[in-house]
Parts: structure tokens; sequence; C-alpha cells
């Protein structure tokens, strides 16, 4: 209650920017989830962003369902068909090699549809573009390079020890 109360009274004893680091502080200070309600970005950024996730979304999900099954279970999942060449040696050998390759396909595509998922549902529940990991604002021009990205540069450096 404290917190608000502080706010409060910044808000009228400050400018914008004053008001946003105060935001911040107090948010850290007493460790309260940083919401921004897209303050950070336009909205023609991000209905941009929006277009080009729903585009991949559906994208990644034809090239899923070229060799694979949704699963009766999770919607989510996918289950790579095993393929029928024949019952000749050669070709039994064929179709284990050629499953091998698209359960792998398969699985880099779910991630990547699971991160296209997770990223519109940022933007739906209006945290999107914010590190998942510091609360910073991501960089709008890695969003725009990148529209899954949950984390800001140095953050992601950090966690692929690039520094």
């Amino acid at each position: 209650m404290r917190h608000i109360c502080l706010f409060i009274i910044a808000l009228f004893e400050c400018g914008f920017k004053r008001l946003v680091f105060l935001y911040f502080f107090l948010a850290i200070l007493y460790n309260i989830p940083i919401q921004f309600k897209h303050i950070l970005m336009d909205t023609n950024t991000i209905a941009k962003i929006k277009t080009q996730l729903l585009e991949e979304e559906k994208r990644l999900t034809q090239e899923l369902g070229q060799f694979a099954d949704r699963s009766t279970h999770n919607t989510d999942d996918f289950n790579a068909k095993f393929p029928q060449f024949g019952d000749k040696y050669d070709e039994n050998a064929s179709e284990v090699a050629t499953y091998n390759d698209e359960l792998g396909l398969e699985h880099t595509l779910e991630k990547e549809l699971r991160d296209v998922k997770d990223a519109l549902k940022n933007i739906e529940d209006e945290k999107y573009g914010i590190c998942k990991y510091c609360h910073k604002p991501i960089d709008e021009k890695r969003l725009l390079a990148r529209p899954t990205s949950s984390a800001c540069i140095s953050c992601k450096k950090q966690l692929t020890q690039e520094i």
C-alpha cells in the first residue's frame, strides 16, 4: 500500500520520465511484477508484429501437418507419421532414416510454434516486449527482427555465455 501512495505522490510532483523511473524502482524494490500495457511500443508496431506472428503460426502448423498428425490428447503436440515405403530391407532402412529426420524436424518446428504462441499470448496479456529475466524492455529492433524474442540481448548473451 505504501508503494502505491508514493507512486501517486510522484505523479503530481514530477514529469513522466521520472515517474517511469520511480515505477521501475518501486517495482524492483517491492518485487512487484511490472505491467507496461504497451507504453513502450506504439500500437502500429505491435499490430505489425502480431500479424507476423500469426502468419508464422499458420506456416509452422501447415509445415508440421505435411508429415505429422496432431496429438489426440494435446492439440499443441504433433506426432510424426512413420512412412511406408515397402517391405524390403533397403525400404525399411529408408523408412527409419526418414522418420528419424522428420522426428527431429517435428521437435524443432514444435518449439518454434510454442515460441510464437507464447509471444501472441504475451501480446494479449500486454506483457510483450519485456525481458523475462531482467524485466526491462527488449529493443524494438530486436523484436522486429525476431518477434518471438523473450529476452533482451544482454540477458541472452549471459545465458549463452557470450560475454
